[in-house]
Parts: C-alpha cells; structure tokens; sequence
C-alpha cells in the first residue's frame, strides 16, 4: 500500500510538473503567454501584432510601420494598460501610455498578457494593475540579422555575447529604416480612387549593453544600459485637398536599469531601478503657423525604484510587502506644462494561501502622489493648487481578491477562478497641464473589476498533443472617465464626466497534433465579444453607445503546420464594424475588416551554424481598411529576414 502511494504520489508530481510547462494550472487570472517558437507559429510581424492576437485586446494603430500603436484591455483604456520590460515598468507620464512600435519583436524572447491578478506575489507595485504586457528581452547571444522588405524597408541588427561561469555580457546594435510610402484606397462620397501616402519617412539607430552576474548567495544581478534615436516624418491624417504632411519629430532616449533578486535564509528580495531620460522634438513647417514654424520641445525624465521582501510566516502561507517610488519630470519651451512633477509611492501588503484545494491571493495597495512646479513660475509654490497651476496630489487605498480551484480530472486538469478589485490610473501631464486643452483639477479615473472564468489543459502526451481551452467573462465600471469635450474650434477641455460599464467573454482554444515523424499541426483561435458603452448622460445621444474604435466582437486564428524542412503559418485577424465617434454618426462608422497573413520559415546552417530564414506576405488579399478613422492600414506588403547565430 506503501509502494502505491508513494506512485501515485510520484505520477501526480509528473503531472503537475508537465502542466506547468505550458502555464500555471493554478493561476487566478487568465495569462497568456508567446514565446518565440510561439509568435513563430502565429504568424506575429511585430509586437502589437502579435498582441492583436490575444483576447480581450483592443488596438489602435495609427498606420503602417512607425504609426502610433496602443493597446487596450477590455474596454479600460490604452492609460490602464502597463508595460513591462523584464520586470520595469516602462513609464510615460507625458501621454499616459506606451507606444508598443518602439519595441523590436525580434529582440523579445516571449511576451505574455495578464489580466486580474496573475503576477507572483513579491512584485513592483507596478505590476498590479488593470491589465499588464509582460515584455522579456532575449538572453545573451551572438547573432547577426538582415531585413528587407515593402515600402523600402531595410533593417540590420547584430548581437554580441560573452559569458563566464558567473558572469554575461553582451552589446547589441540596430538601425532600422522605412520609406512608408504605401498606396492606399481614398474614398470620397461614392468615389474611389488610389492613393499613396508621403512624408512618412523613418529612421531608427539603437545600441544597448547588458551585464548579468550570479553571486555565491545566489543573489542574480542584472544592469543594462540602452539608447535610441529616431528622426521620422508625420504624414498625419489623409484629409481631402489637404498639402502632403508638414510635421517631423526627433526622439532620443536613454535607459539605463538595474536589478537584483535573492533567495537567502527563507528571504526572498527584489531591487529593481530604473532611470529613463527622453527628449522630442516637434517641428511644424507650415504656412498655417505663425512665422511659417511651429516648434515644440520636451524633456522627461522618469526614475523608477522598487523595493520588495516575501516570507513564508507559516505552512502554506506567504507574506509580501513590496514599495515603488517614482519620480517624473516634464520640461518643455511651451508657456503651459514647461515645468512640472509628479512624485509617487506605492506600496503592496500580499498574502497567499496555497491549500491542496486552490490558491487564495488578498493584496492591499497603498498610493501617494504628490504633484508640483517650478516655484519661478508662479509667485507663491505653496498656493499653486488653489490657483490651478498645478495637479491636484491623490492618495487611495484599494484591495484586490483573487482566487483558483483546480480539480484533477482523468486527461487533464479544470481551474475554475475568480477575482475583485480596484484600480484607478492618475491623469497624465498632457490631460493636466497642456495648452487649450489641460485641466489640473481632474481626478483620477477610477476602474472596479469583476471577472471569472475557467481554464481546461490536458496533461501533455509523449507524442505532443494538447488541448488547452479558456473561457471568461468580466464586468467593469469605470468612475469618473477622463473625457476631452470641445468648447469651440480650437479649444479643447479635459473633465471627468464620463462612466463606463463594460461586459465581455473571451474565449481561446488551442489544439495541436503531430501527424508524423517531424511533422504535427497546431491552431490557435480566441474570439472577444464586449459591450463597452457610455454611462455618463441619459439626455446626451452617446448614453448606452459604444465607446469609439471598440468591436463589439473581434478575434484572430492562426494554423501552423511544422515540417522538418519549414514551418508555415495562415493566420487572420479581424473585427467587425466600430465607430469613430461617441454617438455613432452613420457617416463615422468603420466598416468589418479581416487581415489574412502567410508566414514561411526555415531553419538551416550556414558555416555549421544556425540560420532562420523567414517570409512573411501580410494583407494577401490586399483588403483596404482602418483600424483608426483617416489613418489607411497598408495593403499587400512582405518581410524577408534572416538571422544568423554563431
């Protein structure tokens, strides 16, 4: 009877071990998570490609290669969605979001989207919120890549590596160019005609140095220092009889991050630092501005330090306390936000208890913020509130509850899950401070989330196949929504007035099978059906409408077949019909679209060392449409790369 147990105990740990080889059975929020080999058999061209490709996301892409990318999460907003870059939260307190074009995939080994709470216990305070992009970069390697492709687009990119026992180094450099120019379909009333777009041009130069050290304590400390530089033209939005495009902006950003975990004495500690310096500069040549030149330039830094401690205090029981502050500074030549900060704790009370029957996670979140300006700017600092010259401070306490059940069951194993909290994402300097279009005496946008769903994942067989499928569905209600209203044509007004209610279920399945030696096939499909409206006004005709640029239904699939020789991809992403505008003027509205993409890949070797060959036909059915009113998305267009390790 001994003997029995003792197996039975050994398989279960087996099948627990081969579950959470393809995610965490026991999570209390849905995770999603590509890794290379993975946005390979998706078909993924770029990061928010590859995101479009996740349920419960909603993209806003501004147009081709350059254009501004921002993702949203069931219906919260683009501001209620963080980035993370291996762990550190990628702040931009200017406009409240992350443009996703500024990450190269090809430098990320994975990408992962959470929602709820499915983070480890000692995290950044950072990391708990409405909806998170977990970014983690490639481990040190030595590689060259080539890349060219349509709209005059030419990339090369090569990674140095060199490791010891203990330590690991490496620099990596990139320059990427694109002309952008890309044809398009213009309509016109009933007319349609060909376009192209112009002034779209691109340039982009980074270099990065990392350094990854392993102590006898095993302590791991990881310091990495990046920069970029980038010129690009801004064709800005196609309108009829318009001059081709005026604007230009030049960017150059510095990084510079630490970070250092240890595991000692039953004391787990997390150090994470991050400091990031970024200059724009905007220039407008146009006769529509005075003296024919419109010039803007802004200064932001950002300093991000995280400190946190996590200790089991009894069987099954886990305590964390983790404190992020940040500091964030925006300068600029303009008469308005040319001088402002914001500084912020943030601090995170966790508990965990893992019983045999699930997993139940209590966090408490503790936030300070304090604004302020330059005291030459106004003749007393200390009345610059009362006066509306600067932000108002905000301080919020807001708990948050999750829960897991798994239950074995013969082939596989079912989570059922649950969870409650609060978020709230603070005004960004744009909606507080800028020109005729500011308001200091916003608060901050408050976001109440209930959601709960299902997770079923056969045990993984010898042969490889699976199935894993999801299912979930959620309510939010946003509270006092940041809103821009229009007091007339050139002045703008920043208030809260709006509430949101969101309800939706995603749904993702994937299957895959071999059908021979070297051979299998896999499918990936999600779908999202959302019902995001405005709650704000009865007496207003956006009441009980869908919020702008949201589908009530969207989704992606993707069919890879592998062979020992190459891998190819079919893949489609879609949605159906939005509109542009809060109450839905018939003349505003977006119609159903649907990308089919085609992917080919090979691996072979070249002096005795690996080379991936890839292509990549995105758009095969040439299908015109917008994701964003007045921004054209490119129509049949291509990638070839290759990349060589040695």
């Amino acid at each position: 009877m001994v003997s029995d147990t003792l197996t039975r105990h050994i398989r279960g740990e087996a099948r627990a071990a081969a579950l959470r080889r393809y995610g965490d059975p026991d999570a209390s929020a849905p995770r999603w998570t590509l890794d290379s080999a993975a946005l390979q058999r998706r078909g993924a061209v770029s990061l928010a490609d590859a995101l479009r490709r996740l349920p419960g996301v909603n993209l806003r892409d501004y147009g081709g290669a350059g254009g501004l990318k921002t993702v949203s999460v069931r219906g919260l907003g683009a501001a209620h969605t963080t980035v993370l870059l291996d762990g550190l939260p990628m702040h931009d307190a200017r406009s409240g979001q992350v443009d996703l074009s500024a990450f190269d995939l090809d430098r990320l080994s994975a990408i992962a989207l959470t929602t709820g709470d499915d983070t480890p216990l000692l995290a950044p305070v950072a990391a708990l919120g409405a909806a998170v992009v977990h970014l983690r970069s490639s481990p040190a390697a030595r590689w060259v890549q080539a890349e060219v492709g349509s709209f005059g687009r030419l990339r090369a990119a090569a990674r140095w590596a060199s490791a010891t026992a203990r330590q690991r180094f490496g620099v990596a450099a990139a320059a990427d160019y694109a002309d952008n120019d890309y044809p398009f379909l213009l309509r016109n009333g009933e007319r349609t005609r060909s376009a192209q777009r112009t002034h779209s041009r691109r340039t982009t130069a980074a270099l990065e140095a990392d350094l990854h050290h392993r102590f006898r304590n095993n302590g791991q400390l990881t310091a990495r220092l990046s920069c970029t530089t980038q010129r690009q033209d801004l064709p800005g939005p196609v309108v009829l009889y318009a001059p081709p495009g005026t604007e230009e902006v030049r960017e150059d950003r510095w990084t510079a991050t630490l970070t250092y975990t240890a595991d000692t004495c039953g004391w787990e500690r997390q150090l994470l630092a991050r400091h990031h310096y970024r200059y724009s500069h905007y220039a407008d040549r146009s006769s529509r501005q005075p003296g024919g030149l419109l010039v803007q330039d802004y200064r932001h830094h950002d300093t991000f330090l995280s400190l946190g401690l996590a200790r089991d205090i009894a069987p099954r029981l886990r305590l964390a306390y983790a404190a992020d502050v940040t500091h964030a500074a925006l300068r600029s030549n303009l008469n308005t936000d040319r001088a402002v900060q914001r500084l912020s704790l943030r601090q995170a009370l966790s508990l965990r208890h893992a019983p045999p029957w699930g997993r139940l996670t209590l966090r408490f979140v503790h936030d300070l913020h304090r604004n302020c300006v330059d005291s030459t700017l106004v003749a007393d600092a200390s009345l610059a509130w009362q006066s509306g010259q600067v932000a108002r401070d905000v301080r919020r306490l807001t708990p948050r509850l999750s829960a897991a059940f798994p239950f074995s069951i013969a082939r596989g194993r079912l989570t059922l899950r649950f969870h409650a909290g609060e978020t709230f994402r603070l005004p960004s300097f744009t909606e507080s401070y800028y020109f005729h279009y500011g308001n200091t005496r916003l608060r901050p946008e408050r976001a109440r989330q209930w959601g709960s769903g299902l997770t079923f994942q056969t045990l993984p067989h010898p042969s490889g196949r699976l199935l894993v499928l999801t299912f979930d569905g959620y309510l939010h209600q946003v509270r006092d929504r940041i809103v821009s209203v229009p007091y007339n044509l050139f002045i703008w007004r920043t208030t809260n007035r709006g509430r949101v209610r969101a309800l939706g279920l995603d749904l993702t399945l994937r299957v895959r099978r071999p059908l021979g030696t070297g051979h299998s096939i896999e499918f990936n499909t999600n779908a999202s059906w959302q019902r995001v409206v405005d709650r704000s006004d009865a007496t207003e005709r956006s009441y009980n409408c869908q919020l702008p640029y949201t589908p009530p239904a969207s989704g992606a699939a993707a069919l890879a077949w592998e062979a020992p020789w190459c891998t190819a991809t079919l893949s489609t992403t879609w949605a159906t019909r939005r509109w542009a505008t809060p109450d839905h003027v018939a003349t505003t509205d977006l119609p159903p679209y649907a990308e089919v993409n085609l992917s080919l890949s090979r691996r072979t070797t070249f002096l005795r060392h690996p080379i991936l060959l890839r292509l990549d036909l995105t758009n095969l059915t040439g299908h015109s449409y917008e994701v964003v009113r007045r921004y054209p998305m490119p129509g049949r267009a291509f990638r070839l790369s290759a990349q060589w390790r040695f």
